[in-house]
């Protein structure tokens, strides 16, 4: 039904304002496909479709479908407006059927909007606070509309106001709908250049935007490397330890294999195949067992040697408390250890 009204709006020669009958049939299609689609509740794709109908050929029944996909998206100011332009718009007596029907819906239904409307009043104090610049959602907003209830979507936006240096802190307001909300603006002027800022929510600010980033990230820095390194020398504890385990399995083995050979030594027949194979057995497990104790060590003088390097070059913390350089180093190797020690 709405798509015939609209084609037959459209093609009435006396409001139809498109130059072609192209013009009027591609703005009859857009309408109809934006019918299609604000009925399936794709309101997004319907408003980008009347708006192009509304491009090629005016009609209060596009700004009457916009104003609806406007309001099912929540852009309520925006829809109010679309509402006000077909009801404020002066129709001829011969005008389409269509079109008186468009303003007498927009009529009913434009109260529905209004009583959705979020109001806020903003308020700055301050010197210079009547001329002071509004902004709000990181737009300007003319010093005009300060002290007045402003029509707003509902939902969180954000408040700020500047007078030349002097500006406020932003404040974040979440409004609802049917809603009347105020914002009250103080502003503050700049801390004068090499001085600290007075005030707590200037000194909260400076700190957060001066000081805190660089100390935060300087901290998480240094926490991390001496995580790394510590995880380190834990490593290098652990390896040590099973080193060790397998450098004792060598000896063991190895002074086995020399007691089996010498206790042979001492018999006329000498050893037997059973005794050689022992022996064999016993060198064979003494060898396995060094050569993991020397790749052991090598790992762990590798994860000593990281953790010592990580805290040996850690920059002064922000705080003054300083984790390197390291000095006096002194490292000591043994038969089952290996130890660092030194003064940060």
């Amino acid at each position: 039904m709405f798509a015939l009204a609209v084609g037959l709006a459209v093609a009435s020669p006396n409001f139809a304002r498109a130059e072609t009958d192209r013009d009027r049939a591609a703005a009859r299609s857009a309408a109809d496909t934006g019918a299609d689609a604000f009925d399936q509740g794709r309101y997004e794709q319907a408003l980008e479709l009347f708006g192009r109908a509304e491009q090629l050929v005016h009609a209060p029944t596009h700004l009457l479908f916009m104003a609806r996909s406007l309001a099912k998206l929540g852009r309520l100011v925006e829809s109010h407006e679309a509402y006000m332009k077909i009801i404020n718009e002066q129709l001829a007596a011969d005008a389409p059927r269509a079109f008186k029907t468009a303003r007498t819906e927009a009529e009913n239904e434009i109260g529905g909007v209004e009583a959705r409307l979020a109001h806020v009043t903003v308020t700055v104090h301050g010197a210079s606070a009547g001329t002071a610049a509004l902004r709000i959602d990181q737009a300007d907003v003319p010093a005009a509309e300060q002290g007045i209830p402003i029509p707003m979507d509902p939902g969180p936006h954000i408040f700020s106001a500047r007078a030349g240096e002097a500006q406020s802190d932003e404040r974040t307001v979440t409004l609802r709908e049917g809603g009347n909300t105020s914002v009250e603006l103080t502003l503050r002027d700049p801390a004068p250049s090499g001085m600290e800022p007075t005030g707590s929510n200037q000194s909260s600010s400076a700190g957060t935007n001066d000081v805190q980033p660089d100390r935060g990230r300087a901290s998480k820095h240094s926490s991390a490397r001496r995580i790394v390194a510590y995880s380190s020398f834990g490593l290098a504890a652990v390896g040590a330890g099973v080193g060790a385990y397998f450098a004792a399995s060598a000896f063991r083995n190895r002074n086995e294999a020399t007691a089996t050979r010498d206790a042979c030594d001492w018999t006329y027949e000498g050893c037997g195949d059973d005794q050689q194979l022992a022996v064999k057995d016993h060198e064979s497990k003494a060898d396995t067992a060094r050569n993991w104790t020397i790749g052991l060590y090598a790992a762990t003088a590798a994860a000593l040697g990281t953790g010592i390097v990580l805290l040996a070059t850690e920059p002064h913390a922000s705080s003054g408390r300083a984790f390197g350089p390291l000095r006096n180093l002194r490292v000591a190797a043994g038969f089952a250890s290996l130890t660092a020690a030194g003064e940060f």
